[in-house]
Protein backbone atom coordinates (compact mmCIF):
# COMPACT_ATOMS: atom_id res chain seq x y z
CA UNK A 1 0.00 0.00 0.00
CA UNK A 2 2.85 2.36 0.74
CA UNK A 3 4.26 1.82 -2.75
CA UNK A 4 0.86 2.19 -4.40
CA UNK A 5 0.09 5.44 -2.64
CA UNK A 6 3.53 6.85 -3.39
CA UNK A 7 2.48 6.63 -7.05
CA UNK A 8 0.38 9.68 -7.91
CA UNK A 9 -1.63 7.68 -10.45
CA UNK A 10 -3.18 5.45 -7.76
CA UNK A 11 -6.26 7.14 -6.32
CA UNK A 12 -7.66 4.23 -4.31
CA UNK A 13 -7.27 0.58 -3.43
CA UNK A 14 -10.34 -1.64 -3.47
CA UNK A 15 -10.91 -5.04 -1.91
CA UNK A 16 -13.69 -7.49 -1.28
CA UNK A 17 -14.13 -10.53 0.94
CA UNK A 18 -16.80 -12.92 2.14
CA UNK A 19 -18.78 -11.90 5.20
CA UNK A 20 -17.59 -15.10 6.91
CA UNK A 21 -13.89 -14.32 6.38
CA UNK A 22 -13.14 -12.81 9.78
CA UNK A 23 -9.37 -12.75 9.20
CA UNK A 24 -9.69 -10.64 6.05
CA UNK A 25 -12.22 -8.34 7.70
CA UNK A 26 -9.86 -7.77 10.63
CA UNK A 27 -6.92 -7.09 8.32
CA UNK A 28 -8.85 -4.62 6.17
CA UNK A 29 -10.07 -2.83 9.30
CA UNK A 30 -6.50 -2.73 10.65
CA UNK A 31 -5.36 -0.94 7.47
CA UNK A 32 -8.27 1.54 7.72
CA UNK A 33 -10.23 0.33 4.71
CA UNK A 34 -13.80 1.66 4.63
CA UNK A 35 -16.66 -0.78 4.24
CA UNK A 36 -18.73 0.42 1.28
CA UNK A 37 -21.50 -2.15 1.03
CA UNK A 38 -22.43 -5.78 1.52
CA UNK A 39 -24.15 -7.76 -1.21
CA UNK A 40 -24.72 -11.50 -1.49
CA UNK A 41 -22.36 -12.33 1.40
CA UNK A 42 -19.55 -10.17 -0.06
CA UNK A 43 -18.22 -7.04 1.64
CA UNK A 44 -16.80 -4.33 -0.63
CA UNK A 45 -14.00 -2.11 0.75
CA UNK A 46 -12.17 1.02 -0.31
CA UNK A 47 -9.06 2.89 0.82
CA UNK A 48 -8.53 6.36 -0.64
CA UNK A 49 -5.13 7.90 -1.32
CA UNK A 50 -5.12 10.93 0.95
CA UNK A 51 -2.01 12.27 -0.82
CA UNK A 52 -3.82 12.50 -4.14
Amino acid sequence: MKWAFSNKIVKEITANCCTENVSSINLLNKFNFIQLKTENDVIYWNLNNLNH
